[in-house]
């Protein structure tokens, strides 16, 4: 796995609390807003804090209105994750692994 896959997904210690100016939280294929609806408010907080959100998906979703967002062909997915523009922190990681 390269740097980046590795960085990406909510895991053990995440804390939405601490994400802020300077977080990225990417969103894929997930509509979060009717799907887990408590992450949605935390990500939407986090991103009142000065963090940056993307959503990667095939279908508009609610988050649209203040996320950069990413479309894509179902299938396309990975394509798709190809395009998104990414932090300097986050592009080095994906190039030193």
């Amino acid at each position: 796995m390269t740097g980046i896959w590795i960085a990406v997904g909510v895991g053990v210690g995440t804390n939405f609390k601490d994400m802020g100016k300077g977080s990225t939280i990417v969103v894929v294929a997930s509509d979060i807003e009717e799907e887990a609806a408590l992450w949605y408010l935390r990500i939407k907080t986090a991103r009142d804090r000065g963090a940056k959100v993307i959503t990667v998906n095939p279908r508009s979703t609610e988050m649209d209105r203040w996320a950069k967002s990413v479309r894509y062909a179902y299938g396309e997915e990975v394509a798709a994750l190809q395009k998104v523009e990414l932090p300097a922190d986050l592009a080095a990681l994906d190039s030193s692994g």
